[in-house]
């Protein structure tokens, strides 16, 4: 597993290791920065963003969704089996969970999103803090 803070690079990561080994051992990359829930597949790698977890600071209390990745790995072998993506709104209460199998995910294009080959383009530019 790998874990990168900007989702755009780790994706970006994602389709330039599938093009490079396309029948490649299994990756799994937790991304973040976003603060939108999404999971990608790009032939033998994985991306998720589990959302956020309250980052909007005072001014989205109440009004932010929590969001949660719970990752399921085989651990002999070290590999991603499942992903629980689970999300809460606190004022209403208001939720929803779906659990993707990541060898047979159920492509939605709106949380789980599948990709067909890969498609390279520029890694982002990053900013210094």
């Amino acid at each position: 597993m790998l874990i990168v803070h900007q989702e755009a690079i780790g994706r970006a990561l994602a389709n330039l290791i599938w093009q490079e080994d396309p029948e490649g051992a299994p990756l799994a990359i937790l991304v973040g920065h976003t603060h939108v829930q999404r999971m990608d597949r790009y032939g033998p790698v994985t991306t998720v963003n589990s959302g956020t977890a309250g980052a909007g600071g005072l001014f989205g209390i109440g009004s932010q969704s929590v969001g949660l990745a719970l990752m399921d790995f085989d651990r002999q072998a070290g590999v991603l089996t499942a992903t629980d993506l689970v999300q809460m709104t606190p004022s209403t209460t208001a939720a929803r969970a779906q659990r993707v199998i990541t060898a047979s995910p159920d492509c939605d294009e709106q949380l789980v999103f599948c990709h067909d080959e890969p498609k390279l383009t520029e890694l982002p530019a990053t900013t210094a803090p």
